[in-house]
């Protein structure tokens, strides 16, 4: 239900950034492990609730973390609802190689 409260908590201390967003629905135990998998909707509540969107915003917001060489994950049940955690590093080690690297550093203009 969209009426459910969100928390949000932000911890930075040690060498990475941990943010937990947590709200009171619950996502079936059988569609946890493919809440990140692109086109998956997984509806939260009842059976009958209505869902919107095609399933691309976790998976999404997954490769945009692990590209920040970060993690995401997710733990859900009926009593405690859903909770995702995200974590960061504090230094951000891109996957991008060193030439692509020194090419982002050069600016738009200069590509």
């Amino acid at each position: 239900s969209s009426d459910l409260p969100v928390s949000l908590r932000l911890d930075g201390r040690g060498g990475s950034l941990v943010i937990t967003l947590h709200n009171g629905g619950a996502i079936a135990p059988e569609l946890l492990p493919s809440v990140f998998t692109p086109f998956k909707r997984v509806r939260k509540g009842p059976a009958t609730s209505a869902s919107s969107g095609i399933g691309l915003g976790l998976y999404i917001s997954h490769q945009i973390i692990q590209a920040h060489g970060g993690d995401i994950q997710v733990r859900s049940s009926s009593e405690d609802g859903t909770t995702f955690v995200v974590r960061l590093p504090r230094v951000c080690t891109p996957s991008a190689s060193p030439s692509e690297r020194a090419d982002y550093d050069k600016g738009p203009r200069n590509r």
